[in-house]
């Protein structure tokens, strides 16, 4: 398919990845997962010296996975974060609110604040 990324190339690809997504590459070309990451990426390059185009077709298929499930979480946080706006406003103009529900909110408000920061 596509011989276009070499071993050296696919090696710095490989190094700048976290652990998961190496165990689960190794993983996905039938590997043994003998433990540490630069064993993973060794055993990898071992594949590739096999068959280059399978291990380039597995690393990019695996990357462009991992960027279409960050697109999706990443709007998630976004609908979460909107939705959240709306039982925030709608609480503090609320006559009424009891205390604990006053606090509760306040403090999800914060942990929310830290975990889905605005950005727009």
């Amino acid at each position: 398919k596509n011989n276009n990324m070499t071993k050296q190339e696919l090696q710095s690809k490989l190094v700048g990845k976290n652990l998961f997504f190496i165990n689960q590459l190794v993983k996905q070309l039938g590997g043994s997962k003998k433990g540490s990451k630069s064993q993973d990426i060794e055993e990898i390059l071992e594949f590739y010296d096999k068959d280059a185009d399978k291990v380039v077709s597995a690393f990019e298929t695996k990357e462009a996975t991992n960027k279409n499930r960050f697109a999706k979480i990443k709007t998630a946080f976004h609908e979460v974060r909107t939705h959240w706006e709306e039982i925030v406003i709608f609480v503090a103009e609320s006559p009424n609110v009891p205390d604990g529900v006053q606090k509760a909110v306040e403090i999800l408000d914060s942990i929310i604040d830290g975990i889905f920061p605005i950005k727009d």
